[in-house]
């Protein structure tokens, strides 16, 4: 079920929690050049006014990340440009020891771990799974308003970047009150893993970083593997599996995937 806009409070509840305004009493001025901003951002016509399509627009499933970085600038990569990248080859994981947003927990991983391998591809980088307290990115699964959830509906996931001159350990969740077998979660996983790995979220709708889920859009996309290219200095190839090894396991390095001993690994997201 999708959250409903419906009023002009809401419109500037959801204008301020997505970063188009920084006031809950803006202005005219402010509030229709929030709108715009909005508009194209999600590809819609640019009038200014929070009408039924845009308010139905505001109302679409999507990351509970920011589009601030993208609200004043129309080529993203000039979001990308402040160095938001990690600054290391090799980056370790873990993943909540409870996390379980599909049909059970083994799914679940086998989720996370695939789009780590897709990333692999992509940046170049390698990807260790790691016990929660050492990991750099920390991956788990909460509800409610304190973990940046509103219920079933709008928000879906959300994740942190790397954006410190140092690199630090950043977090990602999914939100449990969402219906995820509905959803194709993979998707939504390398969105918000784009997130981790540096990319703010674009304004072209044909991108995978558009900050709203598009059930069409599966895989990074042409826009988003050349920010990924300039990021990490990489030739991109085609996120296909290497013949005979099996996905989902827990470490991947460029397109190989490595089978190490068993980690035990265990919560820190009060009860995801």
């Amino acid at each position: 079920m999708q959250v409903q806009i419906k009023t002009y409070a809401d419109t500037v509840t959801w204008l301020n929690r997505f970063g188009y305004l920084t006031t809950n009493q803006p202005s005219l001025w402010q509030h229709d050049y929030a709108v715009d901003s909005m508009q194209r951002v999600y590809g819609l016509k640019r009038d200014s006014i929070a009408g039924p399509v845009t308010r139905s627009a505001m109302s679409q499933f999507r990351c509970g990340c920011h589009d601030s970085s993208i609200a004043s600038s129309i080529q993203a990569i000039t979001v990308d440009a402040k160095h938001c990248r990690w600054q290391k080859d090799t980056i370790t994981y873990a993943i909540s020891s409870r996390f379980k947003i599909l049909g059970n927990r083994r799914a679940s991983r086998d989720l996370i771990h695939e789009g780590f391998r897709i990333y692999a591809v992509l940046t170049g980088l390698t990807f260790k799974r790691m016990s929660w307290n050492r990991a750099d990115i920390r991956i788990g699964a909460a509800r409610g308003p304190r973990y940046g959830f509103d219920g079933a509906g709008s928000i879906l996931a959300w994740a942190e970047m790397p954006c410190s001159d140092t690199d630090v350990k950043l977090l990602a969740a999914f939100d449990l009150d969402e219906s995820w077998e509905e959803l194709n979660a993979l998707a939504i996983w390398l969105h918000e893993l784009g997130h981790l790995m540096g990319l703010a979220h674009s304004d072209d709708p044909a991108d995978l970083m558009a900050p709203y889920y598009n059930k069409v859009i599966t895989l990074p996309q042409a826009g988003d593997k050349s920010r990924l290219a300039w990021l990490y200095k990489r030739l991109l190839g085609p996120p296909e599996p290497p013949p005979g090894i099996p996905l989902g396991e827990h470490e991947v390095s460029g397109s190989m995937v490595v089978v190490p001993g068993a980690v035990t690994i265990r919560l820190n997201l009060n009860g995801a």
